[in-house]
């Protein structure tokens, strides 16, 4: 049984040149190996799948299988109501997906967009209309609102219903803070050299040796310092042929990634933003490259606004246009149970998470009317609908990341975000 709307097949495509004296770059060259397409049902009905359509094996992983036929069917539906459905096939939903791989040997094959992705993307094929670019630089409490159920970004284009592109950028393991972010859109190559050039020396020449998981994760921390995510211009199948968008027209940051502790460099200066957790799974003789490469710089809360004032110049320096949608922190998660803060050195907010969370939201809201940025009310959500029943830490249920969902698209919608635009 499928309904309208329910995604109900997926195909991993790719490209192959035609024959042509003209050479021309091959599309999605940082994305080839991770591309696909999934389709939903036009209408309610019983799903039967073509027995001749599978080969079985790797043949239905691979993208290289079938050559792309217009008349080629990959089931029938039986619709669940007498109507006309001559042209049905016309109407069904298709989504693009794309992830860029954090390595190359990440190969996993097992669904929607599975795998080790520093940045993966969807985008709608099948709704005409101008398309906007939607950026999460979110860390854990945003992968489910932006990723969705299934991972695969099928809820908030859903609930958007217009056309749209939207883009995830992991927390792995960089936490994409104010500070760092900044630090990233102004970094030039030569800057990003030397740091690669002392970080990759510091592993080689340690005693004892670092283990292999010490070297994937300096891996994966070279490759998000020498990127810009809020820079990033995209490639795009759509109905018309491939197409070119410029950098997001709108981005989330998350307010709970403004972590009071960073660490920087000694001696070239940069910073870096983790959580506790990813250290602790290094090696000592990682950790104390760490100790000895690093200082610790704790940021007040004055500071946090700092970075982001200078961050939001930064991306307004590149996209004048650009929308900035800020998620909050949730103040409390109903189990505090704090009856005297005497014993607590000043300021509060560096002792106790949920004094500093509401700091955070009071410095957020002065930087909304002063800079024309939206406030994603998390908080206020969580209040309405119960805290406790509905949060873990930051981590939210099924029931929360609806709303927050819903809460993004309003947002989005009343800004005049492309594709809400009445003249779209």
């Amino acid at each position: 049984m499928c309904q309208p709307g329910e995604t109900i097949a997926y195909c991993n495509i790719g490209f192959r040149p035609r024959r042509s004296t003209q050479v021309k770059p091959m599309p999605f060259k940082a994305e080839f190996r991770d591309l696909q397409i999934a389709i939903s049902s036009p209408l309610s009905g019983v799903l039967r799948q073509n027995a001749d359509i599978s080969k079985g094996g790797f043949f239905d992983l691979h993208e290289g299988t079938f050559v792309w036929k217009d008349g080629f069917t990959i089931g029938n539906i039986e619709a669940s109501a007498p109507g006309n459905y001559q042209n049905c096939a016309a109407s069904c939903g298709l989504i693009m997906l794309a992830g860029r791989r954090m390595t190359e040997i990440a190969e996993i094959r097992s669904g929607l967009l599975t795998g080790w992705h520093d940045r993966s993307r969807a985008w709608t094929l099948s709704r005409p209309g101008k398309m906007g670019t939607l950026l999460s630089l979110g860390i854990c409490e945003m992968d489910g609102v932006i990723r969705g159920e299934k991972s695969a970004f099928l809820e908030i284009l859903g609930e958007a219903g217009v056309p749209m592109q939207v883009v995830f950028v992991p927390d792995t393991p960089l936490v994409p803070n104010s500070r760092v972010l900044a630090g990233q859109l102004s970094r030039t190559k030569p800057e990003f050299e030397a740091i690669s050039r002392s970080l990759s020396g510091a592993l080689a020449t340690s005693d004892p040796l670092v283990s292999p998981d010490d070297w994937l994760f300096a891996g994966a921390l070279l490759r998000q310092l020498g990127s810009c995510p809020i820079a990033d211009e995209y490639e795009l199948l759509t109905a018309g042929g491939l197409q070119q968008a410029s950098s997001a027209d709108a981005l989330i940051l998350s307010l709970s990634a403004e972590l009071s502790l960073l660490m920087q460099h000694r001696e070239l200066g940069y910073e870096c933003g983790f959580h506790g957790y990813r250290l602790g799974g290094l090696s000592p003789a990682f950790k104390e490259i760490v100790k000895r490469e690093f200082i610790l710089v704790r940021r007040s809360i004055e500071e946090i606004r700092e970075d982001y004032t200078k961050l939001i110049g930064l991306i307004r320096q590149r996209r004048p246009d650009a929308l900035v949608l800020v998620y909050n922190c949730i103040s409390s998660s109903g189990h505090d149970d704090l009856q005297c803060y005497a014993s607590f050195d000043a300021p509060l907010n560096q002792h106790v998470s949920s004094v500093r969370n509401k700091d955070l939201n009071l410095m957020l809201g002065d930087l909304a009317r002063e800079y024309d940025i939206a406030i994603i009310d998390a908080d206020a959500i969580a209040a309405d609908i119960g805290g406790r029943q509905h949060l873990s830490g930051v981590h939210q249920s099924g029931t929360m990341q609806t709303e927050i969902r819903r809460a993004i698209t309003d947002i989005l919608r009343s800004r005049g975000f492309p594709g809400f635009r009445a003249a779209d």
